[in-house]
């Protein structure tokens, strides 16, 4: 459904959004909550905070990595 709102070059970085979000979470409520890896977090709202960063400071975000590389 994304892919097909925002088209398929925005699906990277809202992907890569996600997880990076996600896997921050992540750890920090296991490490909060002294879980060892047993603990189930929906990925569905990390794509949809992927999509919403996207909306609004994708173009942005994307110029500035870019030029740092070049």
């Amino acid at each position: 459904m994304m892919g097909a709102f925002f088209g398929w070059k925005a699906i990277p970085f809202i992907i890569f959004m996600a997880s990076l979000v996600g896997s921050v979470i992540g750890v920090t409520l296991m490490l909060v909550q002294r879980k060892d890896g047993k603990l189930a977090i929906p990925f569905g709202p990390f794509l949809a905070l992927g999509s919403i960063v996207y909306i609004f400071y994708g173009r942005q975000i994307i110029h500035w990595y870019l030029g740092l590389a070049g």
